[in-house]
């Protein structure tokens, strides 16, 4: 069932921040990183380390999750907690399972985390019990994007915080 809400559930205050975005559109639900002290833009490095922000929808303006946000405008960003559930993107020709970890995919979506059991950094159960840095969270829903071909409102995935 859709959402019309980015944040999902929260446990404890809601820490949200208003940052301006790089030249680039940002949409409700991208993950997000730091582009420099006073900037943010959509999450650049698949699989790469994480520290989660989500833009979140212009309640301030009455805007919808649907309603993206201007190039290089002001954004609201939320910064979710662990257990905290955000619904994000998943990124196109993805299929994943509830219980699914998930990471960055670049450009703001998620993909499924693929474990290599011989790094050290498994999340395998029989590896060491240790969770990638690029892990952001846990599919909390089935969302098969395996053979879609662009981003719409059925590309977005309901994902619990690590």
């Amino acid at each position: 069932m859709a959402s019309n809400s980015i944040i999902i559930k929260r446990f404890g205050a809601k820490i949200q921040e208003e940052i301006t975005a790089t030249a680039v559109a940002i949409k409700p639900g991208y993950l997000l990183e730091m582009a420099s002290a006073t900037t943010v833009r959509a999450h650049s490095t698949a699989a790469g380390n994480v520290f989660p922000m989500f833009a979140v929808e212009n309640e301030l303006e009455g805007k919808a999750i649907t309603a993206d946000y201007a190039v290089s405008s002001k954004i609201q960003v939320w910064i979710p907690r662990r257990g905290d559930i955000v619904y994000a993107y998943l990124a196109d020709g993805q299929n994943a399972s509830a219980g699914n970890f998930l990471e960055s995919a670049s450009g703001g979506t998620l993909q499924v985390h693929v474990d290599d059991p011989d790094s050290w950094e498994s999340a395998s159960p029989s590896g060491p019990a240790t969770i990638p840095a690029s892990i952001v969270g846990v599919a909390m829903e089935a969302v098969d994007l395996s053979g879609s071909a662009n981003l719409t409102a059925i590309g977005r995935i309901k994902v619990r915080i690590l």
